[in-house]
């Protein structure tokens, strides 16, 4: 009953994912083994495009439901059981992807934005596309601190958004990474 209880209270309750405490967690621990194994640790950082526009236009009730489609888009995309989502507040969603280069970072990311956006909710309101989108940050690091990636994953959302939405943007560098192992996006 004990582990029942402290599963639930690692959860979100609308989406169903892990919470901010469960990814807080998650967070501290995966960066102890990533500096401990000399391996990279990506974090992405997911937004949903204009979502106060959202749900201003279809109520809150269509938010949440949206939410809830949202977090089960990026759940079903997760290959390996060490990948992890957590909501991280509000319309932001969180990834941790162990031993994961920039590139491969950069592959999933791209893989849930475009699954976001061909689930073709509507969004008339959406100033990237009519249906509803994600940005998303990514950052990779070997070592540092749980708030240091975060910023740097938070620095690659924020000019995701800046160049327009419904697009991922990575890090210029979140820590010690190889400049070979930091793609350049593909250019549209």
């Amino acid at each position: 009953m004990y582990r029942r209880f402290a599963r639930l209270a690692t959860i979100d309750g609308l989406t169903a994912v892990d919470n901010r405490r469960a990814f807080d967690e998650h967070l501290e621990a995966e960066l102890r083994n990533a500096t401990r194994h000399e391996e990279p640790l990506a974090l992405l950082l997911i937004d949903v495009d204009d979502f106060k526009r959202y749900n201003d236009t279809y109520g809150h009730l269509a938010g949440d439901e949206t939410l809830q489609s949202v977090a089960a888009i990026i759940r079903s995309t997760l290959a390996r059981p060490s990948d992890t989502i957590a909501r991280y507040g509000g319309e932001e969603f969180a990834v941790l992807l162990p031993r994961t280069s920039a590139s491969g970072a950069f592959t999933v990311a791209e893989r849930i934005r475009t699954a976001v956006v061909a689930a073709r909710r509507d969004h008339k309101t959406n100033r990237a596309t009519h249906v509803v989108s994600i940005s998303i940050g990514v950052a990779v690091t070997t070592t540092g601190t749980p708030d240091a990636l975060i910023a740097a994953a938070d620095e690659a959302l924020y000019r995701a958004k800046a160049e327009g939405r419904n697009r991922t943007a990575i890090a210029a560098t979140a820590s010690p990474v190889p400049a070979a192992a930091t793609p350049q996006p593909p250019t549209r």
